[in-house]
């Protein structure tokens, strides 16, 4: 694991990629390992610039993945705790690519990040368009001998997406146990094959690096699309003064999620009454509605706030400035031959106990020297520059405690679908919005225990247990949330 310590060190972001491979493994996880790395070397030449995170980012390399999720989930296991109280999102990346087509999935409340952040990157192989546009890429080999039923269930996949084009997130995946689990918001995304496209043989000894060369990804453009996809959300996640959580987004799929449970419940002719649940949703999305106003008035009155600071520090700063100006030049009439530097006014030098010095502008010093000091213990001696005082302003502080009380409440959004009883014969899965369906391998299935009540029990007792449970739990967010 990796370390880059930010602002607020009580908020973390987590990107991951497992390393452990089936046999080969060029696409699965060489490919998503490879961007990993890229990205950190991307971050890495911020941190040279003197660039800082808002939070904390924390890059993970898993074990045993193959093998069962085994590294993240006894990872997660082990720190629950700790990362139900600090992780506030957790980007995974897979594979890269083994194909033409992106494919996206996200919680609900970052479907809006993970799709607006491939918008904004190039696509690998096409000009004038997006990474976003990738999602109907279909390959380029055509032919005659295309079984309905194979093409068929490929179609079903991809029509099974959001109202914005990302899918839910089931499990096969690193993510498995920070969403369904603890309840922590998470993307994954990568290049899949199509039908069309050079045959991925996943999980063989054919995942060689020989065939990502010649069929995967000749050239490797689309690893460095990924790269800067996975890149770009953990920049935003970590950076955005409030976290950027779209819950009115996740309150209408919540609704759409009853839409097919009632589908279900209508075709097989069962008599239950879903109406207090839908009732529980509508609620819920008109309290997320007024916390989306005030999110934007948090980050607008905390920019307002720093603006107006900037101002007067720098009214202060030229006020001094001109002080010392004259000063100096009245030294210089009354005391001939004495130099006095007035360019140098601001500029401070600071001695550490190791007898290294560094030369910084500005009243404060440097972010690198507090950390310096921090981190190894020297004492920084000889900095007498006091004039803005220790006392950040009284507007500041209710300002930064508004955004925090926003951000707290968008964080608390996702961990109420945890219930400590977890999915009925899966009790492990505790998220009662989403979780990996009981028969479909790694494919979601939304509101499991009330959907599975139906289409597998067949027992409208169990149902209205469940469609109970749902709404305990939303009621409980629309409460927490509520501005």
């Amino acid at each position: 694991m990796g370390v880059i310590p930010g602002h607020i060190k009580d908020e973390v972001v987590i990107l991951g990629n497992h390393r452990d491979g089936r046999v080969l493994g060029a696409t699965d996880p060489t490919s998503g390992t490879v961007s990993v790395h890229e990205t950190i070397r991307g971050f890495g030449a911020l941190l040279r610039k003197g660039w800082k995170p808002l939070r904390t980012i924390v890059f993970a390399s898993w074990d045993g993945e193959e093998y069962g999720l085994i590294g993240s989930t006894e990872w997660g296991e082990d720190f629950a705790d700790w990362i139900n109280k600090h992780v506030v999102a957790y980007v995974n990346i897979d594979s890269s690519t083994s194909g033409s087509h992106l494919g996206a999935s996200a919680s609900p409340l970052l479907a809006h990040l993970l799709r607006q952040t491939a918008e904004e990157i190039p696509h690998p192989t096409s000009e004038g368009r997006t990474l976003w546009d990738a999602r109907h890429d279909t390959g380029t080999l055509f032919g005659e001998n295309l079984d309905p039923e194979v093409a068929s269930m490929h179609q079903e996949e991809l029509l099974a997406i959001d109202s914005i084009g990302v899918n839910a997130l089931g499990s096969g995946s690193d993510y498995t146990v920070f969403l369904q689990y603890i309840g922590v918001p998470s993307t994954n995304g990568g290049f899949s094959s199509t039908l069309h496209d050079p045959v991925y043989h996943y999980h063989s000894v054919f995942d060689s690096q020989r065939w990502q060369e010649m069929y995967g990804d000749p050239g490797f453009y689309r690893h460095v699309a990924i790269a800067k996809h996975i890149g770009l959300q953990v920049l935003r996640l970590s950076g955005s003064i409030v976290l950027p959580f779209n819950t009115t987004h996740y309150s209408y799929e919540l609704e759409s999620y009853l839409d097919s449970v009632e589908a279900i419940a209508s075709d097989a002719s069962f008599d239950v009454d879903l109406s207090p649940l839908r009732n529980s949703i509508h609620h819920l999305q008109s309290v997320s509605f007024k916390l989306d106003t005030e999110k934007e008035g948090a980050e607008r009155n905390l920019k307002k706030v720093l603006k107006k600071l900037k101002k007067q520090y720098a009214r202060h700063r030229r006020f001094r400035r001109k002080l010392h100006e004259i000063i100096c030049k009245v030294k210089t009439i009354f005391h001939k031959g004495e130099q006095c530097d007035s360019d140098g006014f601001h500029q401070r030098e600071v001695k550490l106990a190791n007898g290294k010095t560094i030369t910084y502008s500005g009243g404060r010093i440097h972010d690198w020297a507090k950390e310096h000091e921090d981190s190894r213990g020297e004492e920084v001696v000889n900095n007498r520059h006091h004039h803005l005082g220790h006392r950040p302003p009284r507007a500041l502080v209710k300002a930064i405690k508004r955004v925090q009380a926003v951000n707290k409440k968008l964080i608390t959004f996702e961990r109420g679908f945890i219930s400590k009883e977890g999915i009925k014969d899966r009790e492990w899965y505790k998220h009662l919005a989403v979780a990996p369906g009981k028969w479909l391998g790694y494919g979601a299935t939304t509101f499991p225990g009330l959907t599975e009540a139906l289409t597998f029990d067949r027992n409208t007792t169990t149902a209205v247990h469940e469609a109970n449970r749902l709404k305990v739990v939303i009621d409980n967010i629309a409460e927490t949330i509520r501005a």
